[in-house]
């Protein structure tokens, strides 16, 4: 006969079938499995806000900005405000395609316009609005684009600053060609007021903006001042107002040599590119759109995507910060550097002044940490203060009718003192070639195996071997 089932206190109990013990234990095994990653992702996710929040509190204590809100500027009255004018000098700028594509051919060295004086006249009479907006502006100490928005925008500033910068510069040369070199020395001011009070958005493309301009109008001293005239100290007052007289040498040479804006401008610039990266993935990260508070569009995150982003948040943030400290090692380190020769190698590929960088990425590798993005702002520095020596040099040789025998010759009258290197601390010296068609002055490039430098009044590269020059006096 079957066995009966026991009976215990009378309850009659089945077996359970094996399936359903193999289902308890898959659950069980879950459920601990489910908890575990519950309590790995609550530790991971303390672990990332900790880091998280020790990379803020170390940028902070720096006195760095990070967030939209720390590049938030004081406003400034209307009356001392550039800005205003310089839109209007923007909206004043109206050229045909003829001149717009004349003024781009020209190029850096601006060596076709003696070619096209007759074109050139009808460009300056079509920007003689726009460039006296500009030397209204000069004239004002402040600016105020406006913030937080568009003074961290990466888009700013637009196209028309480029176009209207390059139009002054290249009215400095018609003056000259016309002989009217007083409107030469203060268009080439004009330039480089334009340049810095557009580097007030903060950004890198304004600071870019400001490089290129530092580049033109010093190819332009490079090209313009051996045959510069300003008036003798003693016939000012009777000398022709179409010759510069020594104030307005004294005060571009002073504009040049002042480089505090540009380095700042610089440093605002990689702050600005810094926080607008570590904004947008700081928003990806926690599950928000990508329209960050730096007013750039994109399109929104999907339902799916949002669901990953909030999975795997802590390694996001993790990821985040250890972008901000290879962002501190490459662009901000490089940014403070004193001398190009302190600036960290790295890679290679960078833009040219002008032109903006465009290739961005907030990871290792990208344009961003790139060497030769310091190179060109250190570049500019050494030509800006070239092209103060050059300057000096000219007004020397007007006043004594020769050339100084030495660099020391021109403090304190024309130099407050002499210019140093910003390339290389082992050799910051100024040299100088007094003899030649042009006086010549360079200073020793940053690869000293190459023997490279930065020559003005030599050739137009830029950079040669020096194989003669006789060194400055200190």
């Amino acid at each position: 006969m079957p066995s009966e089932p026991p009976v215990h206190a009378g309850i009659l109990v089945k077996p359970i079938p094996t399936r359903f013990w193999w289902l308890r234990r898959i659950t069980v095994t879950a459920g601990l499995i489910i908890l575990a990653v519950a309590a790995a992702r609550w530790w991971w996710s303390a672990k990332a806000g900790h880091i998280y929040e020790t990379e803020v509190a170390r940028i902070k204590a720096a006195g760095e900005p990070l967030f939209p809100e720390d590049f938030l500027l004081p406003p400034v009255p209307q009356d001392r405000n550039a800005a205003p004018l310089l839109v209007k000098a923007t909206q004043a700028l109206v050229l045909n395609q003829g001149q717009t594509r004349l003024l781009k051919s020209l190029g850096r060295y601006k060596a076709d316009v003696p070619r096209h004086l007759r074109e050139l006249n009808q460009l300056m009479t079509a920007s003689t609005a726009a460039r006296s907006w500009v030397r209204q502006a000069g004239a004002l100490p402040n600016v105020d684009w406006g913030s937080p928005g568009p003074s961290l925008n990466r888009a700013s500033p637009s196209a028309d600053f480029h176009q209207l910068s390059d139009c002054i510069v290249t009215a400095a040369y018609v003056a000259h060609l016309q002989g009217d070199d007083l409107e030469t020395i203060r268009s080439l001011e004009d330039a480089l007021s334009l340049a810095a009070h557009v580097a007030h958005y903060r950004t890198l493309s304004a600071a870019w903006l400001q490089l290129g301009t530092i580049d033109s109008v010093t190819t332009a001293i490079e090209n313009l001042s051996p045959t510069l005239r300003f008036s003798r100290p003693q016939s000012e007052t009777a000398s022709s107002t179409r010759h510069a007289s020594r104030q307005h040498g004294q005060q571009l040479i002073n504009r040049l040599l002042d480089e505090r804006p540009v380095r700042e401008a610089f440093l605002w610039g990689v702050y600005a590119e810094r926080a607008l990266h570590f904004d947008t993935e700081r928003r990806l990260s926690s599950g928000k759109d990508r329209t960050v508070s730096f007013q750039l569009a994109a399109p929104p995150v999907g339902q799916l995507e949002r669901a990953y982003l909030s999975m795997v948040r802590p390694m996001l943030v993790i990821e985040t910060c250890r972008r901000l400290r290879q962002f501190d090692r490459g662009l901000i380190t490089g940014a403070k550097a004193t001398y190009f020769s302190q600036v960290t190698p790295g890679s290679e590929t960078a833009p040219r002044p002008g032109q903006g960088p465009t290739a961005y990425g907030f990871g290792g590798g990208s344009v961003l940490f790139s060497r030769d993005l310091h190179r060109t702002c250190f570049y500019q520095l050494a030509r800006a203060r070239l092209a103060a020596a050059a300057l000096a040099i000219r007004m020397y040789e007007l006043d004594h009718d020769e050339r100084p025998a030495s660099l020391q010759a021109l403090v304190p009258d024309y130099l407050p003192c002499l210019p140093t290197s910003p390339l290389l601390e082992s050799d910051s010296v100024l040299y100088y070639q007094k003899e030649g068609s042009v006086p010549r002055v360079y200073f020793a490039g940053p690869d000293p195996h190459a023997k490279t430098t930065l020559y003005l009044n030599g050739p137009s590269a830029g950079r040669e071997s020096a194989s003669q020059g006789a060194k400055s006096s200190s």
